[in-house]
């Protein structure tokens, strides 16, 4: 079953935030109405599988393209398919989780991203678009260039570099 299907029935357009191991309804104020109830769980998931906490970047509303999937498109079901995290996790560790999440099929790697007021260090984005096979990583190095690729394509010494930048 495709994210779009499960985003649509199986998990309904509300979170029933009893199932929420890791997060809190406060966590998602500007953007919860708008928020996939698939896009929660998955992270919920992925922080459960991380073994650390996952924070959500404050920059998550406000600072992306306008066909982001951070915003409600009719693509995706008029629903935010997107969320930018930092995690105090190993950013190694944090992208090979998300790449074995089912959900996930964007995953984008940013080693120097920083959020100053909580210490943390690099962030990874997180979304569930479509894909058929082959999800998407990008990694943005420390001159802004954008690198991306499928994720079967990439060795494990690129993945090594891109995530410790």
């Amino acid at each position: 079953m495709s994210n779009l299907e499960l985003s649509r029935g199986l998990m309904g357009d509300e979170v029933d935030w009893r199932h929420i191991r890791h997060f809190n309804r406060s966590e998602w104020s500007e953007g919860l109405r708008e928020t996939s109830a698939l896009l929660i769980y998955a992270l919920d998931e992925f922080r459960h599988n991380l073994g650390y906490p996952v924070y959500i970047s404050p920059a998550n509303w406000g600072r992306h393209g306008e066909t982001s999937y951070h915003y409600p498109q009719a693509r995706n079901n008029n629903q935010c398919w997107a969320v930018d995290v930092f995690t105090k996790a190993p950013l190694c560790w944090a992208y090979h989780t998300a790449v074995r999440s089912r959900f996930f099929a964007g995953i984008g790697v940013y080693p120097d991203w920083e959020w100053e007021d909580q210490d943390l260090v690099g962030g990874l984005h997180l979304d569930i678009r479509e894909y058929n096979s082959n999800k998407k990583v990008w990694w943005r190095d420390n001159s802004g260039y954008h690198t991306v690729r499928s994720v079967d394509d990439l060795s494990d010494m690129e993945i090594l570099m891109l995530t410790s930048m």
